[in-house]
């Protein structure tokens, strides 16, 4: 996979933890992560 993904990917995750969204649950983290799953 390509890096630049799995950098963004990581942001976002730890976006998601910092700001702690109660509306965006971590299945859909995953899925705005890996797409193609």
């Amino acid at each position: 996979m390509d890096t630049s993904v799995l950098h963004r990917c990581r942001q976002a995750v730890e976006v998601h933890v910092r700001m702690r969204y109660s509306d965006l649950p971590p299945t859909e983290v995953v899925i705005n992560c890996f797409p193609y799953h």
